[in-house]
């Protein structure tokens, strides 16, 4: 499995989870279903290099597959840099939706600050040029500040003050369904079932991948030149 991860071998989980009768929704419209059945929701948490998102479109826009792209604010890369934007833009202008990755906890605790001001200020920044409907928290590897309980327990005020209409770890969302990403064991690898064994079953399917971990020809091809 080691390397595998690659855009070609994600095109053959598209094509199976559609030779198996599947269908693909937006994280939105599945949230709102009552009783899922063969669903598959993809969700993209774009973390570090966001040039990386250019193979997903492509691929999305050939196997009609909605996407739910969580963008960093405070994060390592800039948000209103030239290529960045072209290619949130161009991920809004094929009907994907754009959400906040946010870590107001890990920032106010590492600065000493306020989170609410942290979040207020990275919602309202990406508000600028898209309509954030809901958020994911993001973690790092060394699980320093974990953002999510702070979010869970200021959610209803949050949501209502954003009209934010849901977010990415409600409990709603993992019920009846397989949660499927990748991650570090030690190396990359599917955390738990891959997305083959989940289309097998039959089940509904929430995946949620990180693109620059993803490649077309190599995994140091996102890097920049130094």
């Amino acid at each position: 499995m080691y390397n595998k991860f690659n855009i070609k071998y994600l095109e053959s989980i598209f094509q199976l989870a559609l030779d198996n009768g599947y269908e693909f929704l937006g994280l939105e419209n599945f949230y709102n279903l009552k009783k899922p059945s063969k669903k598959f929701v993809l969700r993209l948490d774009i973390e570090f290099q966001p040039h990386s998102l250019e193979s997903f479109l492509e691929l999305s826009k050939k196997y009609k597959v909605p996407l739910v792209i969580y963008v960093r604010v405070s994060g390592p890369y800039n948000l209103l840099w030239y290529n960045t934007y072209k290619y949130l833009k161009q991920a809004k202008d094929q009907g994907h939706e754009i959400g906040l990755h946010t870590t107001p906890l890990e920032w106010a605790k590492i600065l000493n600050n306020d989170p609410e001001i942290i979040f207020d200020s990275e919602i309202k920044l990406l508000n600028s040029f898209f309509d954030v409907k809901s958020i994911s928290t993001h973690r790092d590897l060394n699980y320093a500040y974990n953002s999510l309980p702070w979010i869970e327990d200021n959610w209803d005020k949050l949501k209502k003050k954003y009209n934010l209409k849901y977010h990415a770890y409600e409990k709603k969302l993992f019920d009846n369904v397989h949660y499927v990403n990748e991650g570090f064991k030690p190396h990359l690898t599917w955390r738990n079932k891959t997305p083959e064994e989940c289309i097998e079953s039959g089940e509904s399917i929430y995946m949620l991948l990180h693109p620059h971990w993803w490649f077309k020809n190599f995994p140091f091809e996102h890097e920049y030149s130094l």
